[in-house]
């Protein structure tokens, strides 16, 4: 690249990265105060105890120099700090004489045990009594014997109960980092700088190193080591003043960078701080004991450790830092930042039409991408690239499957062979990963997660489960075994590809022209003619939503297509025909009724009394059968409904002879009982008869009939008479004739009339309740007292019942045949 382009390229480079130096320092402005971190604690205010131990410290005393300078004690330093849970005990107890006078506290020991001088104390009478604790001399004496004791444990117990508070700030610092181990890290500081200034006052440290905290519950105890970082420059703190050199800043930087320098250690690093504070102004002041107190004009940097809690940001701006300080030396540009600008690539635009047209064992179809967990096209084409270039930046939110990607990725590398290095700002985002990993392959994964106790396992568990697998590993039943597998996938491959060529076929179904009647239409244009003729093409189904059922059944599908070959010539030729007029067609509850009647049919036998057909008569007229329809219907009305008595007639009518008899002898008494009681009507009428009640009419009959012969014969109803006939006797004096006693010839006429008309009906009731009642003809009871008049009803119907077989059904029979 020309030098003037490769100047003009520097510049916009360096332009973009320093507006996402200003866009971090405004999102992300660096912390100025030591207070202002999330969380920090002063070296100097440990609690002096067994349970707090640091086993590297600051020393002012002169070590032997290694060659490059440092001191042996420099180069070795190794930073760690534990707090033990401590072991706390219980005050002694006070004296019986002065528990009760002690205030609240004195179980404490950072507090005073101190003693109420006076108090109130009830008396016998109701009243209170003032009584002073030094009114007691053997209260003062148990106070002066109990309180050294006491002093003595609060000085031992004192520190105790301050590391057991450390503890717990630790316990809970160790959780809260644990949650949020991407966001939040231990720093150890040093290096305080104070300074007052116009943006802000500045009191922090600025010589860093990165902590881990780890937890040992068996013990239990937490313990502070150094991580796997260099020290590290607080360099951000400066990016915003103009007055400061960025170039000093940047060779402070280097030389931090490029010496074994450590927060905990005065020599070289006392000396590095007094060069620092003076490239920071020419009146900078270095304090060697302390931090700085105060606040002044000019910098002053103090010796004082602080352990603190920051968020996880200055990594970016690190790397901005050094992004910008690369381009101002380097005599190149990479290719990808000159695309970035705007500017040419240095890559021959050749390359990438050959990358483009080579052949790669990746196809689009992902036949070489070997992974082992379910994959989307996106995760096939992140495979794809990394075959093509290397190297693929994945970018996404939360939740969008990136730990699942990487997952797939590595089974599909180690299935190529390849050894697979995953790293991580944390070592919970490593964790993830390793959960995403197929169960088969993560015995595989020699996980190296900082240092704690539960890393050392599973790094131990899985370095054990790859010695297990190796050592009963058989070569040939390996090797079995993958050829099954490739096997298998090949099939599977090829089933895939079968399916997506009928998938294709499918899709290409939905631009096909559509044929009907000869003419071709777009489905677009076969969708605007039913949707414009919907009255015409109603019946063409409207969009089918996704997943929606299939309208038929499958056994409704197979008789639509076997249609295909069922419809004969004749058929297909009628359905090709003019479709009928809407008037012509069945209304839809004709046709539902049509539809019901031939369902019903179904069930019937259609073979019923076969033997009347005759297949070589000829058919008759539409006329003839509809006349013959109507006789046919005009002839099976009387035996419709529910009558039974009524087929029993027509049975005894069709046998005859001994069947008739009973329907033939009930028809005449039920006439006998009606011309009789029509000839008797006069009679009752004009005498008005009354019988005795609760009185057999037969014996009324035959008593009524006894005297009538007598009177008949010359005979006197006298007293000898009816005292020698007692029936006779009782009837007379019950009996009634126009409400009196009966006397006349007359008036016994008119009452044998009426006991005969009762017994004709008697008899009748009792015949109809026993022929007819059981074939479900209506009892006599609901017929009231003239039940003749009812029955006379029914004569004509038995009679045409008795020669409905004859009269009837053999004529039809005939023109049947």
């Amino acid at each position: 690249m020309e030098a003037e382009k490769l100047r003009v390229a520097r510049e916009k480079i360096t332009r973009v990265f320093r507006y996402l130096e200003a866009l971090n320092q405004h999102r992300n402005p660096p912390k100025r105060q030591i207070k202002e971190q999330p969380w920090h604690l002063w070296l100097h205010d440990l609690p002096v105890h067994p349970a707090v131990r640091q086993s590297a410290i600051k020393s002012n005393s002169t070590k032997a120099k290694s060659a490059d300078g440092q001191t042996e004690a420099a180069a070795n330093a190794n930073f760690s700090f534990r707090v033990q849970r401590p072991q706390l005990t219980q005050p002694p107890e006070p004296p019986n004489e002065i528990g009760s006078w002690l205030e609240p506290g004195w179980d404490d020991p950072s507090s005073l045990a101190c003693v109420v001088e006076s108090r109130e104390e009830p008396q016998g009478n109701g009243a209170t009594l003032t009584v002073q604790f030094s009114a007691d001399p053997a209260r003062l004496a148990a106070l002066r014997r109990w309180a050294p004791l006491r002093d003595e444990w609060a000085r031992t117990e004192k520190p105790a109960r301050q590391a057991m508070r450390l503890f717990e700030t630790f316990y809970s610092l160790y959780g809260r980092i644990d949650r949020e181990a991407e966001r939040v890290e231990l720093v150890l500081g040093d290096g305080i700088l104070s300074w007052q200034r116009p943006e802000g006052s500045i009191f922090h440290p600025i010589v860093l190193q990165r902590l881990q905290l780890q937890f040992d519950a068996s013990v239990p105890e937490f313990t502070l080591s150094e991580a796997e970082y260099p020290v590290e420059l607080y360099s951000a703190l400066f990016q915003s003043m103009a007055d400061v050199d960025g170039r000093a800043i940047g060779r402070c930087r280097q030389e931090i960078e490029q010496g074994s320098f450590h927060p905990l250690y005065n020599g070289a690093t006392s000396n590095f701080l007094k060069r620092m504070v003076v490239q920071l102004s020419p009146r900078g002041e270095f304090i060697e004991e302390s931090a700085p107190h105060g606040e002044q004009l000019d910098p002053r940097i103090g010796r004082d450790p602080v352990i603190f809690l920051r968020p996880r940001t200055l990594g970016y701006a690190a790397a901005i830092e050094g992004i910008l300080a690369d381009l101002r030396t380097r005599e190149d540009l990479p290719w990808s930042l000159l695309n970035i600008v705007g500017e040419e690539s240095p890559i021959p635009d050749s390359e990438p039409a050959e990358a483009e047209t080579s052949e790669n064992p990746v196809t689009e179809t992902g036949v070489d991408v070997l992974l082992s967990k379910p994959a989307n096209p996106e995760q096939i084409r992140i495979a794809k690239q990394l075959e093509e270039h290397g190297g693929v930046l994945v970018q996404g939110p939360p939740g969008t499957g990136k730990t699942h990607t990487i997952g797939n990725l590595i089974g599909h590398l180690l299935a190529q062979g390849k050894s697979v290095l995953v790293t991580s700002h944390t070592t919970k985002a490593l964790r993830m990963v390793r959960h995403h990993i197929v169960s088969e392959l993560r015995p595989l994964c020699v996980s190296v997660l900082e240092s704690d106790l539960d890393s050392r396992k599973q790094l131990e568990s899985a370095v054990g489960s790859i010695a297990e697998r190796l050592s009963r590993a058989d070569a040939k039943a390996l090797e079995l075994e993958a050829k099954k597998c490739e096997a298998q996938r090949h099939d599977l491959l090829k089933k895939l590809e079968e399916l997506r060529n009928q998938l294709s076929e499918a899709r290409a179904d939905e631009y096909r022209e559509v044929a009907l009647a000869g003419k071709h239409w777009s489905p677009a244009d076969a969708a605007r003619k039913v949707a414009q003729e919907k009255e015409f093409y109603g019946w063409v189904p409207g969009p089918v939503a996704a997943v929606a059922p299939l309208p038929l059944s499958s056994q409704e599908l197979t008789d639509l297509y076997r249609t295909n070959v069922s419809l004969s010539a004749e058929d297909e030729a009628a359905l090709a025909g003019a479709l009928p007029e809407m008037h012509d067609l069945p209304r839809p509850e004709d046709f539902d009724a049509s539809v019901s009647e031939r369902n019903r049919l179904r069930m019937e036998d259609l073979d019923f009394r076969s033997d009347l057909w005759q297949s070589d008569v000829p058919l008759g007229t539409t006329d003839e059968f509809e006349s013959l329809i109507a006789n046919l219907t005009q002839a099976v009305e009387p035996l419709s409904g529910n009558d039974k008595w009524k087929l029993a007639a027509v049975y005894a009518g069709k046998y005859g002879g001994a069947h008739c008899q009973p329907w033939e002898q009930l028809v005449t008494l039920i006439r006998k009982t009606h011309e009789e009681a029509a000839n008797a009507q006069e009679t009752l009428v004009k005498y008005g008869p009354q019988l005795p009640e609760a009185a057999d009419p037969e014996e009324l009959q035959r008593i009524a009939t006894e005297i009538l012969g007598h009177l008949e014969q010359g005979g006197k109803l006298g007293s000898f008479s009816l005292l020698t006939h007692k029936a006779w006797n009782q009837f007379v004096d019950t009996a009634k004739v126009n409400r009196s006693r009966p006397r006349t010839l007359d008036h016994f006429r008119a009452l044998y009339t009426l006991a005969h008309l009762e017994n004709l009906r008697r008899q009748l009731s009792a015949r109809w309740d026993r022929q007819m009642a059981p074939l479900g003809a209506p009892p006599s009871s609901q017929m009231g007292e003239e039940v003749e008049k009812t029955l006379m009803q029914y004569c004509d119907a038995i009679e045409d019942c008795l020669n409905w077989h004859e009269s009837t059904w053999l004529p039809l029979q005939q023109q049947l045949t």
